[in-house]
């Protein structure tokens, strides 16, 4: 019983702790000027108000229709700045999933949305 105890006290401290660490990320994701046709999506992520440049993004675009586009990046343009260039076909209402992770480390999430 004693060990349970243990194992399920480490497994919820290790889900806090997780937790805690997706606060410290600061992402910025800016829609502005989208349109119909190739547009470019800018990311820029800091954690604890340092730039992060080593970063893997995965940015899902789910397209008013329901039909979903897959984009990654693994460079940044500039210090802290990821593009993604995403190709927009009809009008309506786009969200977003963007997944992100440090060298294979713990995923974070931010989602979003957008209206062409």
């Amino acid at each position: 019983m004693k060990k349970l105890l243990l194992i399920l006290s480490s497994l919820a401290l290790s889900i806090n702790l997780a937790h805690a660490q997706d606060s410290d990320y600061g992402v910025d994701v800016n829609t502005n000027g989208l349109k119909i046709g190739e547009s470019t999506i800018e990311v820029s992520i800091r954690s604890k108000n340092i730039p992060v440049s080593n970063a893997h993004l995965k940015l899902t675009v789910i397209h008013p229709d329901n039909n979903f586009k897959v984009y990654k990046i693994n460079k940044p343009i500039n210090i802290d700045q990821y593009v993604f260039r995403v190709n927009t076909v009809q009008q309506g209402k786009y969200k977003y999933v963007l997944k992100f992770n440090r060298m294979g480390g713990v995923n974070h999430f931010r989602k979003g949305n957008w209206q062409i």
